[in-house]
């Protein structure tokens, strides 16, 4: 009846530590609360979907504006904050939801959904647990997103990443008392490419932990090699990710 509705796409935030510090038996248990607590604030002529993983997809079918959909993601958000017992337990939920209008965002489910997807996205890099409406240019960053996502998977393999290794200088004798290791991605078409711009994305998509090992390899053989050219032996920091 081409009355306008909306799409809503919620993607929980950090789920995969749920999934990877008490199992998945308690991720899918999650999941389940997850949904009622979804199913409880909307209108019964709405549809509540799981599409994958942690991700869910609302769709508004009575006639709303922006107004009213932003209202339905907050209430989700609202909902979500209220922790979870599972196993013992308590688990505090976020979620990242990006909203898109029909027909103004898009005429056809596929565009509508890609749509919701990149305000999603938006939503996770401006600091997650929020809420982002589709504009135009949103869905080219996340293409961007999902193409550096790519070419991360491969930057290992191709000996890609790199350290600089920064000094830190005891100013009362002038000489170097340590060193940070900090890694670099040298990306073929980028260029340098700094931590900040990929490590959040090695985060998301579980490539941090073969990051973090290769630093510490690279490191360790570093220090040896000064060594061997008759340096004395130096304290290396190294960052690991929190997850």
């Amino acid at each position: 009846d081409q009355h306008q509705f909306a799409v809503l796409v919620l993607d929980l935030d950090r789920f995969k530590l749920v999934n990877d510090s008490l199992g998945h038996r308690a991720g899918d248990e999650l999941l389940g609360q997850v949904a009622k607590r979804l199913c409880s604030i909307v209108n019964r002529t709405d549809t509540v979907a799981r599409v994958g993983g942690d991700e869910f997809v609302l769709v508004l079918d009575s006639p709303v504006d922006r107004n009213d959909a932003e209202k339905i993601a907050r209430r989700a958000i609202e909902a979500l904050k209220i922790p979870v017992r599972i196993s013992g337990v308590d688990l505090h939920v976020s979620t990242s939801v990006g909203i898109a209008l029909y027909p103004t965002d898009g005429k056809v489910a596929e565009n509508l959904i890609a749509h919701a997807d990149a305000a999603m996205y938006c939503a996770k890099q401006r600091g997650r647990n929020n809420l982002q409406c589709f504009e135009p240019g949103m869905d080219t960053s996340t293409r961007e997103r999902v193409k550096l996502e790519s070419d991360l998977h491969g930057a290992l393999a191709l000996q890609q990443f790199e350290l600089h290794y920064q000094p830190k200088v005891d100013t009362a004798t002038d000489r170097f008392s340590s060193a940070e290791a900090l890694i670099r991605w040298r990306h073929p078409e980028h260029g340098i490419v700094m931590p900040e711009d990929f490590i959040p994305i090695a985060e998301d998509c579980g490539l941090i932990s073969a990051i973090g090992e290769w630093v510490l390899r690279e490191v360790c053989q570093q220090i040896k090699a000064w060594q061997r050219e008759g340096l004395p032996p130096m304290r290396v920091a190294v960052n690991v990710s929190a997850s």
